[in-house]
């Protein structure tokens, strides 16, 4: 049941689990950077250890977060202003194996790269 709630898949599913991401914003600079926090990750301090280690600024955009189970899972979107940043990030998230995905946002709608 937690992965189902942890990485939903059908549309219905994102939605609802989800939400809605960032309502009548676009937003068109930078790369941004969708976290997925399982119940492991979401009690660390994983945007925090991240920004420490890479040295580079990160504007968050959007975090959700649902207590399922007594554990915290959700989401958080980021967003990283270079190329070569977002690659320190991923990199570091790679390396604590944390689940991430490249996003772009258009009117309120999250679509993955």
């Amino acid at each position: 049941v937690e992965d189902i709630f942890a990485n939903p898949q059908s549309d219905i599913g994102k939605k609802l689990i989800l939400g809605d991401v960032l309502p009548n914003k676009e937003i068109v600079s930078g790369v941004k950077l969708r976290i997925e926090f399982d119940g492991r990750s979401s009690f660390e301090p994983v945007l925090s250890n991240m920004i420490l280690s890479c040295g580079i600024p990160v504007n968050i955009l959007y975090a959700q977060t649902k207590d399922i189970g007594g554990s915290a899972v959700g989401h958080m979107i980021v967003q990283i202003s270079g190329e070569e940043e977002a690659a320190k990030a991923k990199r570091y998230l790679d390396s604590i194996g944390v689940v991430y995905h490249e996003v772009e946002l258009t009117e309120g709608k999250e679509l993955i790269d």
